[in-house]
């Protein structure tokens, strides 16, 4: 998620919210990484702790539950361990409701990207859990830097009122989706195709372009043969020179008085 300048805060906060704790986190298009430039990254961190505060924690099978439980006891451990990692490398930890592993929360903060949970927030975000790393940028350029340096690439958003930068951005981001101004949205609108480039996947669902993936194509050319007679004898021959069935001309035909060659011979 990179949320430039010129953003709504008011949308790319709910978009950070959605993307980052739906399903506990546990979402493979879910943000791993969300890089806001310095100019709005105040009232942006503010805005998203306050929202992350109200998010209610509960039993999955409730109404109102809007966190419900990791995966597994292991999936737990290991985020934790991830999340402290960072936060012993200098990542300020801004919320982290505690709960049992029914319930928690993290919202990471780094000034500098030069932090596990910046560089490497793929682990901390990829392995599945409710975790939000903020990075802080000088520059679009350097946002744009630091969301392609990953081994991963299924989707990714920009937030912006300028449409045209968006699509810019959209361009140049090394994701197979990218939405601007939303997040993840198009995978219930079946005409647009889902997948992603480098290690995140393998062809596409969705679309027609999901329709050929899930097919196999095959090619059939070839060219018309061409024909010599020979001493009565007419030969085909294909463009590679190799011979095939020979058959009598019709003259041949007439004088050998052979039922089989009584007939009119194929025309090439």
């Amino acid at each position: 998620m990179i949320v430039l300048g010129d953003a709504n805060l008011e949308h790319a906060v709910a978009g950070a919210l959605w993307g980052g704790f739906a399903n506990a986190g546990q979402t493979c298009s879910g943000i791993e990484r969300v890089y806001v430039m310095r100019e709005v990254s105040e009232h942006f961190i503010e805005g998203v702790i306050a929202g992350a505060k109200r998010l209610k924690i509960g039993d999955p099978v409730r109404w109102d539950t809007e966190i419900g439980p990791m995966v597994s006891r292991e999936q737990f451990d290991l985020v934790r361990e991830l999340v402290d990692d960072a936060v012993q490398a200098g990542a300020l930890r801004a919320v982290a409701a505690r709960r049992g592993r029914l319930g928690r929360r993290r919202l990471l903060c780094a000034d500098s990207p030069d932090r596990r949970d910046a560089r490497d927030a793929d682990h901390a975000g990829g392995d599945l859990g409710p975790v939000i790393p903020i990075i802080v940028v000088d520059s679009e350029d350097e946002a744009l830097a630091l969301a392609n340096d990953s081994r991963f690439g299924l989707g990714a958003s920009v937030w912006t009122t300028d449409r045209d930068k968006g699509e810019r951005f959209a361009r140049e981001l090394e994701a197979g989706m990218v939405w601007i101004n939303d997040h993840m949205f198009s995978h219930g609108a079946c005409q647009c195709s889902w997948g992603g480039v480098k290690e995140s996947g393998l062809g596409r669902t969705h679309s027609k372009f999901g329709s050929t993936s899930a097919s196999t194509s095959s090619c059939a050319s070839g060219s018309p043969p061409r024909c010599a007679t020979r001493g009565g004898i007419r030969t085909t021959r294909h463009s590679a020179g190799r011979s095939v069935r020979p058959h009598r001309s019709s003259t041949a035909a007439r004088r050998s008085g052979s039922p089989r060659f009584g007939r009119e011979p194929r025309r090439c």
